[in-house]
């Protein structure tokens, strides 16, 4: 495998906030030389994850926020939906299924920042950091700004409507990511319908959050100062994960690869680039369009008419 031999001493770091079910397979599919990181606060979910027995991953207990302090963490009757806000019960009550954010118990637990914990464990860098932690994304990212100086992309997990009381919404924490040299690249969306609604067909419900997915560009990693040809693979292999060849292409175009790297690793990540790429064009003719618009409304019966929907389905070009 290309990427196996461009990472195998220069492996990916992934940090997953927010870990239950483990690391994403993408990873794994892209390549065998990564490391991770997960965090995950809910006792029953930790235990799973220290079970797997993976030396390439790390699996902290402790939850995160912007600074270490003491905070009442809300254990939903559903694991997934647990977190630090309180559930708006009224809110949730107008759609299928808001007993699962029933609260069955609040713990006390201490908090920490990422950049307090990672210094401890002397991780010197994070090439790509999701959270998704019902609620207190803004309060993480701003605790990990010392190691966002160097991440290259992000997932995160953004509701548009106060699912929990008080939380941070997509606008405050889209801002403050962008203020962290990042650009917004994708967008996944899902809605939800209303109960008894379920006779609306395949008809989009209420836009409820997104998975958003944010890079630093080629443009702004060729302008950091003091950037390593390590650094400068492992951006082409974060682009590539989630099929942004045009930003892999750019970065290798522009940043001086012929003279940066021996022409044995040149030619490796030159081939890699090429791989990924995607001729699957259809060329103009007189009612393309139309024929378009058919096949879409031929794809939309066959979905799955359930009262959450997403009318994305993919995060990225994968």
């Amino acid at each position: 495998m290309i990427t196996d031999k461009l990472l195998k001493t220069n492996p990916l770091i992934i940090a997953d906030v927010g870990a239950s079910g483990g690391i994403h397979p993408r990873w794994e599919k892209f390549t065998s030389f990564y490391k991770g990181i997960l965090f995950e606060p809910d006792p029953r979910e930790y235990e799973q994850l220290v079970k797997q027995k993976d030396t390439r991953i790390l699996v902290i207990g402790t939850a995160l926020s912007d600074s270490k302090q003491e905070i009442s963490f809300n254990l939903c009757k559903r694991q997934q939906v647990s977190s630090a806000y309180l559930p708006n019960l009224k809110f949730l009550k107008a759609f299928p299924d808001a007993e699962r954010y029933d609260v069955e118990r609040a713990i006390k637990i201490k908090t920490d920042c990422i950049d307090s914990l990672l210094k401890d464990k002397e991780v010197k860098y994070i090439d790509f950091l999701k959270v998704d932690t019902q609620g207190l994304e803004l309060s993480i990212l701003k605790g990990a700004s010392h190691y966002l100086n160097d991440t290259i992309g992000l997932q995160i997990e953004i509701e548009f409507v106060p699912m929990y009381l008080n939380q941070p919404l997509f606008p405050e924490v889209d801002e403050y990511i962008r203020t962290q040299g990042f650009t917004l690249f994708d967008l996944q969306r899902y809605y939800w319908k209303r109960k008894n609604s379920f006779a609306t067909g395949i008809d989009k419900g209420q836009l409820i959050f997104c998975d958003t997915l944010y890079f630093k560009t080629p443009e702004s990693i060729l302008s950091a100062a003091n950037l390593s040809n390590e650094k400068l693979v492992r951006t082409i292999c974060i682009y590539l994960v989630y099929g942004y060849t045009d930003l892999a292409q750019v970065l290798f175009n522009e940043g001086d690869f012929k003279k940066r790297f021996d022409n044995a690793t040149y030619n490796l990540i030159n081939k890699l680039i090429a791989k990924q790429k995607k001729w699957q064009i259809i060329p103009r003719f007189r009612g393309k369009g139309r024929l378009r618009n058919i096949l879409q409304k031929i794809t939309n019966i066959f979905e799955e008419h359930e009262w959450y929907s997403g009318s994305d389905k993919n995060l990225g070009n994968l």
